[in-house]
């Protein structure tokens, strides 16, 4: 459950905006691979799409109002853990991508 308001609201446009590096990401990560390779070290282009398509197909985005222009990393943070009952995986914070926010 969410606690949507001017402030807080979901968007599902904002997947196109930043597809690009959550799939980076995804393709970057260590895999459960003995020698640590990244899943685009040992995975087909068409095996990391439909990966990504899989797990990205579960994301929930959500923009965030005039009033966090200014909001620090931390209140941010503390807001989400407010509203949501599941901490984000991903926050793009003054365009860079946080991970692993939980």
């Amino acid at each position: 459950m969410v606690a949507s308001d001017d402030q807080c609201v979901r968007t599902d446009q904002a997947f196109s905006f930043c597809r690009e590096v959550l799939f980076d990401h995804y393709a970057d990560i260590p895999d459960d691979d003995p020698q640590g390779r990244s899943l685009r070290q040992i995975e087909s282009e068409e095996e990391l799409i439909q990966g990504f398509q899989e797990v990205s197909s579960e994301f929930m985005f959500f923009a965030l109002g005039a009033r966090f222009d200014n909001a620090s990393l931390e209140e941010v943070l503390a807001d989400c853990k407010e509203r949501l009952f599941f901490p984000p995986w991903y926050i793009i914070y003054r365009g860079q991508l946080i991970f692993g926010t939980a």
